[in-house]
């Protein structure tokens, strides 16, 4: 599907215009934890297969200093476990991430405080109803500190891939399901790295900053095997700059590699990147995007349609910070940047990016919308970013309050972890819920059905390049209108399949707060369900015929017309849709 196609909605002859409520997003419940009056915060989230969020974060008690806590909450918000860590040290230990697991499990990375000035790698792994299955600590650096900035992990073996620094070297950790270590690899560049992305091959590249003693910093690229081999490095340093840092990558599926950052160009001025490198880890191209003094990405994600967004913040000729979103294409080109300051003129920063089964990309953070007061945000974009919908900048207390991170959840939940204040004290661990649904107003015709539509069931699938992003039902009025509500907005491919009738579909069905009616007839005589006419049907059909509602051999689905008798009639419809498939 070319993108001309995916940007533009297909229109039918006789819909009307339907206008749905707007805004579609919007706050449903936040929630807080205070532990002993000093700030807490809340620092990352996933979601699982049913909807339930897991954060992670710090929590400062009396007794224990801070503590890891793990958290995870139901949809409507209801505590279903929290788990503590404490260190045998008892000193300060913070939660840095989480991740999950295909089974529930999430593992949460930190560190834990060892002594005056020491901090331990620790890996906690939690089983989904909260039970903890083992803890790894690691502190091999002789008094340094191992400090993680992320964590991966493998599809295939629920193995973590950690990046960070093992007393300041850029390093990669790799922890097995089971909490033994697998390997550590340690460069001789100092710096750290930021972020793992792994491969379908069970590979891992490693993202960061690092340079040789002495040296410049460079953004640097390692390929590490699923035993810890290096396969390859390389680092990158912008023609000219006096140093380069990376900060996130992504993968493409022909095995390019598309990387963010920054470069300074002087002591004032550091300008935003975006590099590409090829599978071999040699330059293809870097896109530059510039203002005045301090300008970086630090996030990229790759949408559904092979294009790029990529987030991070610019500044103003007063040296003032905005939100800053990119869309690139896939050789490098800037289609699209939106700056957005809340209004003010402040410090506006974001935090993170998430994109969602549609590839429409959510930004949360922190915004200034006036002097002395700070709220957390969520900025959502449709596919092209361009602007949607923001829900109204969320905080009680006039300071304290933003957005860490962002997960998205396939009902349309959007789940922050970050910091909420009532404004009485030091900010808190926050969570906010922010849910959308769009209303999708259908036109359905049954063909060869003689009787009212009345309550009939609609199947309602939507998709973007073969990823499902909705799989909902319609009950139809008499006039065979039906409507859905559908939880992620943008330009999809729209299936309807009624019990016997055929899969009809719209290519590209653009899901807006205000969409066009879809229209679609369905062919009738699928009377097995399986999305095809053939013989089976034939058989099927022939086994009811002459039957009515109580007969041994009665089978409403043969009752093509809804006359309430399998008859001639029936086997015409049949007849004539013969050899028909779903689309």
């Amino acid at each position: 599907m070319g993108t001309v196609l995916r940007r533009c909605s297909a229109l039918f002859a006789g819909c009307v215009l339907f206008v749905s409520a707007s805004p579609q997003l919007s706050h449903q419940w936040s929630a807080t934890m205070d532990g002993g009056g000093l700030p807490d915060g809340a620092v990352d989230v996933v979601t699982d297969s049913v909807g339930n969020g897991v954060v992670a974060g710090s929590v400062q008690t009396a007794a224990t200093n801070y503590d890891i806590v793990t958290r995870k909450y139901a949809r409507d918000g209801s505590v279903l476990w929290t788990a503590t860590y404490d260190g045998t040290a008892h000193l300060a230990d913070a939660a840095t991430a989480i991740a999950m697991d295909g089974a529930g499990n999430v593992v949460v990375v930190g560190t834990t405080g060892v002594g005056a000035s020491n901090l331990d790698l620790v890996v906690l792994k939690y089983s989904k109803s909260g039970a903890l299955q083992w803890s790894y600590v690691y502190g091999g650096s002789s008094g340094g500190n191992d400090a993680p900035e992320s964590v991966t992990l493998d599809p295939a073996t629920g193995d973590a891939w950690i990046a960070g620094a093992q007393n300041g070297l850029f390093s990669v950790w790799r922890v097995r399901a089971n909490g033994t270590l697998d390997f550590l690899y340690v460069s001789t560049w100092t710096g750290a790295s930021r972020r793992v992305r792994l491969d379908a091959a069970g590979n891992g590249y490693a993202i960061g900053n690092g340079h040789l003693f002495g040296g410049q910093d460079a953004l640097t690229l390692v390929e590490l095997g699923p035993t810890g081999s290096v396969l390859a490095t390389a680092q990158y340093n912008r023609p000219g700059a006096v140093s380069t840092a990376g900060q996130d990558l992504v993968l493409s599926p022909d095995g390019q590699i598309t990387t963010v950052g920054a470069f300074q160009v002087n002591p004032l001025n550091y300008d935003a990147l975006v590099a590409r490198f090829d599978a071999s880890l040699a330059v293809q191209w870097a896109t530059v995007w510039s203002a005045p003094f301090w300008d970086a990405l630090f996030r990229i994600e790759r949408s559904p349609f092979g294009e790029f967004v990529a987030v991070g913040w610019a500044t103003t000729s007063n040296a003032v910070f905005d939100v800053l979103a990119l869309r690139l294409s896939d050789a490098g080109a800037i289609m699209v940047a939106d700056r957005w300051d809340a209004g003010a003129g402040l410090n506006d920063y974001p935090s993170d990016l998430a994109l969602d089964p549609a590839g429409n990309p959510y930004l949360v953070g922190t915004a200034t919308p006036s002097a002395g007061v700070s709220r957390l945000f969520v900025r959502k974009y449709d596919q092209g970013l361009g602007f949607v919908e923001m829900p109204t900048v969320f905080g009680a207390g006039p300071a304290g309050n933003g957005g860490n991170r962002v997960a998205i959840n396939r009902n349309g939940d959007v789940w922050v972890a970050g910091t909420l204040s009532s404004g009485t004290e030091y900010p808190d661990w926050g969570v906010a819920q922010f849910r959308q649904s769009y209303v999708l107003p259908m036109f359905v015709n049954l063909q060869d059905w003689s009787v009212s539509a009345e309550g009939q069931v609609v199947r309602v699938l939507l998709t973007v390049e073969g990823v499902e992003t909705a799989d909902t039902y319609a009950t139809l009025d008499g006039g065979n209108f039906g409507l859905a509500h559908v939880p992620f907005s943008g330009l999809q491919a729209l299936r309807i399949k009624g019990s016997h009738w055929l899969t009809r579909m719209d290519p590209a069905f653009e899901v807006t707060p205000g969409s066009l009616t879809a229209y679609l007839s369905l062919p009738n005589g699928d009377v097995n369900g399986n999305d095809s006419i053939g013989i089976s049907d034939f058989l099927a059909l022939r086994s009811a015929f002459g039957s009515v509602p109580g007969n041994p051999n009665w089978n409403p689905e043969a009752d093509l017309n809804g006359s309430g008798a399998v008859n001639v009639a029936d086997f015409l419809i049949l007849r004539k849709n013969f050899g028909q498939a779903g689309q």
